[in-house]
């Protein structure tokens, strides 16, 4: 409406006021046919024409998309990475980063409780807060260690991957895997005797086919001097 306002007398004619202007003067200039100006056949310019209407094609239409897919790629992945942040914080846990499918599958409490009570993250601002503002001279141990964390931007004392309401869980783990290693144990024991037993017993066989082997050579050593004896006399 604003392009063609011109020529519709809304507002006064002037020189390329409007989207209609600027192609009456292309068409003026490459184009055959005129409204106001009488042109010949041989005044004609066809590549000033074919020029115009490439640069017009080429501007409004490939640079407009081309500029629109840049924009909508980007606003898709400004809104994908917005929307990983909202899963983070609606699916794990601020400050133990254990997922919500871990507290609802092993804990009693569940997600929210966890979220709300054991691991909130504004008690920790509070600690932080409280920290800063406590007398150095009068830290206890553990606040002495995290106040030299947070001077070194350390977050190593987070629970990271660790929570009270999982301890049974884990702790049940552990045991199973004391019991499983236990049982392995036992397994190597029994056979590091039977193994002994293999052993002394492929002793005493050896021993006894040895002295097996040693009576039949004395056996046949005097076999062979009684029948040579008669010979020599």
């Amino acid at each position: 409406f604003f392009f063609f306002q011109a020529e519709d007398g809304i507002r006064d004619a002037q020189e390329s006021r409007g989207l209609g202007d600027v192609y009456k003067r292309q068409v003026h200039g490459g184009a055959y046919f005129d409204e106001n100006i009488d042109q010949k056949a041989h005044d004609y310019d066809y590549w000033r024409f074919i020029y115009d209407a490439l640069f017009n094609l080429i501007l409004a239409v490939v640079m407009v998309q081309i500029v629109s897919g840049i924009i909508i790629d980007t606003f898709g992945n400004l809104r994908e990475q917005e929307q990983e942040k909202l899963n983070d914080i609606a699916e794990l846990c601020f400050i133990c980063g254990n997922s919500r499918e871990v507290f609802d599958k092993d804990s009693k409490s569940g997600f929210q409780r966890h979220t709300a009570v054991d691991h909130n993250m504004f008690n920790y601002v509070y600690y932080i807060a409280y920290i800063w503002q406590k007398e150095k001279t009068e830290y206890t141990g553990i606040e002495s260690y995290v106040h030299d964390k947070l001077l070194d931007s350390d977050i190593s004392w987070f629970p990271l991957n660790k929570s009270l309401s999982l301890r049974a869980k884990q702790n049940d783990f552990e045991i199973q895997q004391v019991e499983t290693f236990q049982m392995f144990e036992n397994d190597v024991n029994v056979y590091k005797q039977q193994l002994k037993l293999l052993n002394e017993s492929y002793a005493v066989i050896r021993q006894t086919l040895q002295s097996q082997l040693d009576d039949n050579i004395r056996i046949y050593s005097c076999l062979l001097y009684t029948s040579a004896s008669p010979r020599d006399s």
